[in-house]
């Protein structure tokens, strides 16, 4: 059984809506705080979000309310890209958007494989 793959983090910047050929986009950035997915382990900079369709934009806007907000974006595709200074950045694509309370995140984020605390590893095994 495969679990999803998912990031928790906060949201550094957010692009406008654009719309495209396949229907509208939403690109963001966001810090990765905690992660269930390897590749992600060592990544110290920012990752791409890009949500696309209408109801999965409005899934964020409805998540995200200031800045200091973490959420959990679950994603099946992912890739590197380079950002407008040629730096290459990881690019996912989100499958779902959800906002994750501090209490969440202390209680259930923020535990090793031995159920000890460890706010510091960013993956979650």
């Amino acid at each position: 059984m495969n679990l999803p793959k998912f990031l928790i983090g906060k949201v550094l910047s957010v692009d406008n809506v654009e719309l495209t050929k396949y229907g509208p986009r939403l690109i963001c950035y966001m810090h990765i705080l905690k992660t269930n997915f390897k590749d992600f382990e060592y990544t110290s900079t920012a990752v791409r979000v890009v949500i696309w369709r209408d109801e999965r934009i409005h899934q964020f806007e409805k998540s995200f309310l200031h800045s200091k907000t973490l959420l959990m974006i679950t994603f099946n595709q992912n890739r590197i890209d380079q950002d407008q200074y040629g730096n290459p950045i990881q690019v996912v694509k989100a499958d779902s958007i959800n906002r994750v309370t501090d209490f969440e995140f202390q209680q259930y984020y923020c535990t090793n494989a031995q159920g000890q605390f460890d706010p510091f590893s960013r993956l979650i095994s």
